[in-house]
């Protein structure tokens, strides 16, 4: 029996988007889904689900007709929503992820069917994003490819991911070199970044968000990446 749920969220452009997900059983009698824009395409699919999983055909039709970069565009929504129960991503991190789909994989596997790539293609692509940047870049567009996969599995379109066991291996040589030139600063350091930082304010006051953002920064121990997603209204400034 197949059941619909309705996902409502909004995108990164304040638009509000609704997805309708259908779960169902599939021939193999595993837990599957398919997302439909429209709520008739999913009631049609969750009526006749039953008699194509009992011809196998479940996935095929998606897998024919959905290409890399349909899929893309779908994880970018899951991730927006929050995957598997998760909470959306940060703004700023689909911002990226988006950046880093279109610059990198897209144009590698963009138009290609996502039921044709195997293996070798992700081989293929691992290996042209090592010669486009540097090791720790190509990891993390790799594990965005990956995901991309992965999200189409735990949508029933694939029954596996072909880059599930693809890996980058870690240049040690070189990551050891890179922390050996990691420089901490010391506490008179850190006084004095933020004695210079107050007196930018007296010159220039434009400085004083850059100001603030330094002393958030600094004492509250952020991350950058927790820091872009820090909005004005949680700061108290006072």
């Amino acid at each position: 029996m197949a059941t619909i749920d309705t996902k409502t969220w909004k995108k990164t452009n304040g638009a509000v988007k609704t997805a309708y997900r259908v779960r169902f059983q599939d021939e193999r009698g595993q837990r599957r889904e398919r997302v439909f824009s429209r709520r008739g395409d999913a009631v049609t699919f969750a009526e006749g689900v039953g008699g194509l999983r009992k011809a196998g055909t479940v996935p095929i039709k998606a897998r024919e007709t959905m290409t890399f970069e349909d899929a893309s565009e779908r994880f970018l929504e899951a991730c927006e929503r929050g995957r598997d129960g998760g909470s959306p991503l940060e703004p700023s991190t689909i911002k990226d992820y988006r950046a880093r789909i279109r610059l990198r994989l897209l144009p590698i596997l963009g138009t290609m069917p996502i039921g044709q790539i195997e293996r070798r293609h992700i081989l293929d692509a691992r290996d042209k994003l090592l010669q486009k940047g540097v090791r720790p870049q190509a990891r993390t567009n790799l594990f965005l490819l990956k995901g991309i996969l992965t999200n189409a599995v735990d949508a029933g379109i694939l029954d596996r991911s072909p880059a599930a066991e693809v890996k980058i291996r870690a240049d040690r040589r070189h990551e050891a070199q890179k922390e050996d030139t990691v420089h901490i600063h010391t506490r008179d350091e850190m006084t004095t970044i933020l004695s210079t930082s107050t007196k930018m304010i007296v010159e220039y006051s434009w400085w004083a968000k850059y100001d603030l953002m330094l002393n958030t920064m600094i004492f509250a121990g952020l991350r950058m990446s927790e820091l872009r997603g820090l909005t004005t209204t949680a700061v108290d400034a006072l």
